[in-house]
């Protein structure tokens, strides 16, 4: 398998990634929350001025992830219902506030995420296995 480093896209562009950590507005289910982003909200992510790459992290629930909470000295805090990952060239970050897509999703945002209780922020990641 290619070895590939996502802090640069294309060259040596340097990738800039925004970290989103989500939780549901608290009248949604799980469910529902995780449909409304896949399907509805989606269609703002891909179009968000700059964005290179857009993947949703949607959480698993059942067994195995009690299994792990269990296991796991953070596993007795609340879990995110996902996590959205966007990828972008710093010179587009800086330029995204104020923009068309990037306020379009920001809107669609407050149908079914609790902003006081999600977290977001910018990330470099490093890869330290990929097999």
């Amino acid at each position: 398998m290619k070895r590939t480093n996502m802090n640069r896209m294309g060259g040596n562009t340097l990738m800039i990634k925004v970290v989103y950590c989500l939780r549901r507005k608290a009248d949604m289910s799980l469910e529902e929350f995780q449909k409304y982003w896949l399907k509805t909200h989606a269609k703002f992510g891909k179009n968000i001025e700059g964005v290179k790459r857009y993947v949703q992290v949607h959480t698993i629930t059942g067994e195995l992830q009690e299994m792990l909470a269990a296991g796991h000295p953070a596993g007795k805090n609340e879990p995110f219902d996902g996590v959205a990952e966007l990828w972008f060239e710093e010179s587009d970050l800086r330029e995204l506030p104020g923009k068309p897509g990037g306020l379009a999703a920001l809107q669609d945002e407050a149908n079914f995420i609790d902003f006081e209780r999600s977290v977001i922020f910018l990330a470099k990641e490093h890869v330290i296995v990929q097999k």
